[in-house]
Parts: C-alpha cells; structure tokens; sequence
C-alpha cells in the first residue's frame, strides 16, 4: 500500500542559505547569544546540515563567530579534541559562557520595570516582556506566571487592568485574551466616534428663495418698476 501522501517527506535544502552570523556578544551575551543560536537552528533545518560529517558541521559553526566570540571559544574547555569536537558541543559550551555572564539581579530590575508606552500596542509590550523574562532565569514551572504579572501590572489602560484583577484563575492565555479583546474594543470604538463626529453635508434646497426686491418708485407714474 503506497504511503499517505506527505508522509515522510523530505524536503530538498533551500539552495542560497548562508549560515548566520557573525557571533557578537557584545553589552548583551546571553540575548545576543540566544538569537545566533535561533538563527542557526533554523540554518541547520533548512539546510538539512545533519547530512555532512560533524567535522564538517562543527568548522561551519566556528565560521560563523566574530573575532570576539572566537576568542571566546579559543578559552572554552572542550572533554573532545578538536578533531572530533562537535556542533552541539559547541553550541553547549557558548550557552554556559553566555548564561554565566548575565546578571540575573539587574535583568529582573528590567523586567519588573516593563511598562506599556503611551501609545504602545499590547502586542509588542507582550513581546517584550517575553524576551525579557528569557534572561531571567525564571524556574520553568513560574515564568508564565511572572509574566501574566508582568502584563496585568504594566498594562496601560487601567478599566482593563481592574477587570483582569476581578479574574481569580487568570492564567497567561486568558490575560493575554482578556488584554487582546479590550485593546480591539477600544479601537473599534474609538473609529465608530470618529464617524459620528464627521459633519453632515447639509441638504441643498432647490426651491429659489422668494425675491425681496420690489424695485424703486417710478417718478413718472408713481409705480414700482424693475431697473
């Protein structure tokens, strides 16, 4: 029986991908790490980069390190030789430099102090509370938790902040559902407004209104004529 259609299909790699880079950790290892480390699984996906030897894998990953990070390695202590060193040895050992350089006390400062802007949508104060609380070390069984705190505290518009408060079981899918609905509200009805404030064409009226001109009086014949 021939197999279901799409069953363990392999795609062919996408031809003209270039590994990401270069490495940079800069002010900001372990957030500047985890988005290399994003970019290059996806390379690996796309690429199918599990078919070459791992010699060949792991001198492709050291390609894409700049200067600095390549010092970095060059100080990294490795159980493997280099000829045998791995990919995901590789990528262990920069995730334990790039954790171990952050200051877990000041990237909490900066999340607890996440507020929405003025004039910011939900959607990217919720997108930056969550890359916040990656370097946070938030146990994984509370981050969600931290963050639907996050949200409910630092949301801006206050009549949404009370409702989410009246919720006893608010979990983050709910909170974010909750925010999501008031902010589509909110803009629904501000456009609604705009449309009632727009002022009406008034009607024309096609009768000609009644002449007040009578004329003058005639000096001749004592009758109003038209000049």
């Amino acid at each position: 029986m021939a197999a279901p259609e799409g069953a363990n299909t392999v795609l062919p790699p996408v031809p003209g991908i270039k590994p990401p880079g270069p490495l940079i950790f800069g002010s900001k290892p372990a957030e500047n790490w985890k988005l290399f480390k994003q970019r290059w699984e996806s390379y690996s996906l796309v690429s199918d980069l599990a078919k070459p030897p791992s010699a060949y894998q792991a001198a492709l990953s050291l390609q894409s390190l700049a200067d600095c990070a390549f010092l970095v390695y060059n100080g990294l202590q490795f159980d493997s030789g280099s000829d045998n060193r791995t990919v995901k040895e590789i990528l262990d050992k920069f995730e334990e430099f790039a954790v171990g350089q952050v200051n877990v006390t000041y990237e909490r400062f900066r999340f607890y102090q996440r507020v929405q802007g003025e004039d910011e949508p939900f959607e990217t104060f919720l997108t930056a509370v969550r890359s916040l609380s990656k370097t946070c070390t938030f146990c994984a069984g509370c981050t969600d938790s931290m963050i639907r705190d996050r949200l409910v505290l630092g949301i801006k518009d206050k009549a949404t902040q009370t409702e989410l408060l009246k919720i006893s079981d608010l979990t983050l899918q709910k909170c974010i559902d909750t925010c999501r609905a008031a902010e589509t509200a909110l803009l629904q009805g501000k456009a609604l407004h705009d449309d009632s404030s727009t002022p009406c064409i008034h009607k024309v009226s096609t009768s000609a209104p009644a002449s007040t001109h009578r004329g003058r009086e005639c000096k001749f014949c004592g009758t109003r004529h038209n000049f």
